[in-house]
Order: structure tokens, then sequence, then C-alpha cells
């Protein structure tokens, strides 16, 4: 499993169609931080900790799997399940997102008519998590 997704909470996670490449970063959320005039010391006052954001990328999809990835980051909220050695020793990080951009291209195939390219889109985290 490297990502599933749900619309709903309650539902159940679908194991989604694997991109063909992916980066999954995460940033702290500060409140007020500023630098020091004095010592040039950052003071920190750190809201919450490891905020998700994935980037995600598809090649070359059939029209079918452009749908079913389509309509399910068309959900808000979208719950998420992701892979990522960031994420601690099982690598596994499970909230609540929303897909902050997204872009596909069309490439026509004269044997099978249309197909479906360059599938890309973010997930940024929405909602905090016990951990942070």
């Amino acid at each position: 499993m490297l990502w599933e997704a749900k619309s709903i909470s309650s539902g159940n996670y679908t194991k989604m169609k694997t991109p063909s490449a992916y980066k999954i970063s995460w940033e702290d959320l500060d409140g007020n931080s500023y630098r020091s005039v004095t010592t040039g010391n950052l003071i920190r006052n750190i809201v919450s900790k490891k905020w998700l954001k994935g980037s995600f990328t598809f090649n070359y999809l059939t029209e079918n799997e452009a749908e079913t990835i389509l309509s399910m980051i068309n959900n808000y909220p979208l719950y998420i399940r992701v892979k990522s050695p960031l994420f601690g020793t099982n690598g596994i990080i499970e909230c609540q997102a929303y897909v902050s951009q997204a872009s596909i291209n069309m490439q026509q195939n004269k044997e099978t008519g249309a197909t479906w390219s360059d599938l890309s889109f973010n997930i940024v985290q929405s909602r905090t998590i016990p951990s942070q």
C-alpha cells in the first residue's frame, strides 16, 4: 500500500493506483516565530509539527483509472493514508486532507481513442492528528 483514500470519515479506505512518482514532505506550523535582533537566534512558537504535503504524478492512465482517481480527489474533505519513511517506524500517516491543485493532459491514440497522461495533484493535510 502506497496510498489509500476515502470520501467520508466513516467509510472504508480504497487502495488507489500507485503513482509513477510521488513526493511526500512535511512542515511545521509556527505561530509568531521571530529571529532575535540581539542574539540572532530563532525564537519559535511551534503550533504543531509534521503537516503532510504530497505531490502525486501519473504518467499514463486509462479513462477508467483517471475517472476513479479524479472522483476520489474531488472530495472535500478527503481522508487518506499515505506511506512514507518521513512518518516514523511504520511510515504511514492517516489524516484529513484536500487537493490544492490538479491537472491532466489528454492524448489522442488512433487505435484506442482518448487516453490520459500526466495527471498530477498536490495533497495538503487540513486537520491535526494526535501525534502532532
